[in-house]
């Protein structure tokens, strides 16, 4: 008995653990999701901005959602994070996402329930970012307008997770890096709830790519699925900003360059979500209007596959993690300026190349129309004569 409790009160067999029962509970629920979803015609019918062509479930969500609630209450017994209000919150997104997958709702709607979710997560949970990190000179920001910046902070979150999951794989890659290495810090800083939290995460993940990127039994997480793992993710990434700021509970070193670590850790869904929306405004649009202007559309046009894209993505993510662990110690007004320059930059750089379409209509643009020197009937000469 003795060996049991120890068994499951050591941290690195529950976080295997959780990993493993996350994993199994994703893999084997997809396929019954799928076959329901075949029966009730539960299909993303292909629209103009689509990037698949067939119809394709999308309540890959409802199993991602199934695994964290379920593992998590499983193994997680210590309590950094209240998980009451944060499965409560969880709910109340998953609610409203599933009835968007299957009915869809206004977009009103959902960010309502996105305010309701961060304003519990915050206030009652007490998630939320106290201090600023002397960034612009800031330090210590008083209550309400922590709650405020940090209900922001969810809702960009959040969204931005929506607004890459267009193409496969790469919403849950950026989701499995992002609880990787908050996970990894959590972790190692003894920060065990949030750690776990961070493994069922990841579980979950790991086995809905396998599906997502499936040729006859594909699903995408739709909109329930990207909310839930951009919501844990804000909450991660928060709780990681947090910490650093207020001290570390085993006297660790505190990372003084967090909010940029933070911002290096979801380069790609911010950066993007940012680019589109000063793209739209720049063409007097609606930014909230969708369109083909995401990086990932512009790879898959440049002749790209979805797992190619995804990879190419995911590596350029790794390479600023590092790049910002490697430069923690610089003044952070500089590092946020540096790093966002360079991700504003490398992100760019698809939109400068060139497609066979593009090529082929600049070419006949530029290709002078040649009329011939001699018409068959130059001023009306060769007309037949009529008699009368």
């Amino acid at each position: 008995m003795e060996n049991y409790n120890y068994l499951f009160e050591s941290l690195t067999v529950r976080f295997f653990l959780l990993i493993f029962t996350s994993f199994i509970i994703t893999y084997i629920s997809i396929p019954v999701i799928i076959r329901v979803a075949r029966m009730k015609q539960l299909f993303d019918e292909p629209e103009n901005r689509s990037s698949h062509s067939t119809l394709v479930p999308t309540l890959g969500g409802v199993s991602i959602f199934a695994s964290i609630i379920i593992s998590s209450s499983l193994f997680v017994n210590e309590r950094f994070v209240d998980f009451d209000l944060l499965n409560a919150a969880m709910v109340i997104l998953f609610f409203f996402g599933i009835k968007d997958d299957i009915l869809m709702i206004s977009p009103v709607k959902k960010f309502i329930a996105q305010i309701v979710s961060a304003l519990i997560i915050s206030i009652g949970a007490n998630v939320r970012i106290p201090h600023m990190y002397d960034i612009l000179g800031f330090g210590e920001i008083p209550y309400w307008i922590s709650i405020v910046i940090t209900v922001f902070v969810i809702i960009l979150i959040i969204n931005s997770f929506n607004l890459i999951d267009g193409v496969d794989g790469l919403a849950a890659s950026v989701g499995i890096v992002s609880s990787l290495v908050l996970g990894y810090w959590f972790y190692v800083n003894e920060y065990n709830s949030l750690a776990l939290l961070s493994a069922s995460l990841f579980g979950s993940l790991v086995a809905f790519l396998r599906y997502n990127f499936s040729k006859k039994n594909k699903i995408f997480m739709g909109d329930t699925g990207s909310m839930i793992v951009g919501f844990i993710v804000a909450v991660l990434t928060i709780e990681f900003i947090r910490h650093n700021g207020i001290g570390l509970i085993n006297g660790g070193k505190e990372i003084i360059t967090a909010p940029v670590l933070a911002i290096s850790i979801l380069i790609i869904p911010l950066i993007d979500t940012f680019r589109v929306f000063m793209v739209r405004l720049l063409n007097k649009k609606s930014p909230f209007k969708p369109d083909k202007n995401h990086i990932h559309h512009r790879l898959l046009s440049l002749g790209l596959s979805h797992a190619k894209t995804t990879i190419m993505m995911v590596v350029a993510n790794f390479i600023f993690i590092l790049l910002a662990y490697h430069m923690k110690d610089t003044g952070i007004d500089k590092f946020i300026l540096l790093i966002v320059s360079l991700a504003l930059f490398v992100s760019s750089i698809p939109f400068f190349i060139k497609t066979k379409e593009e090529k082929m209509i600049e070419h006949q643009a530029e290709t002078p129309v040649i009329k011939p020197f001699f018409s068959k009937n130059p001023g009306g000469s060769n007309k037949k004569k009529v008699n009368g």
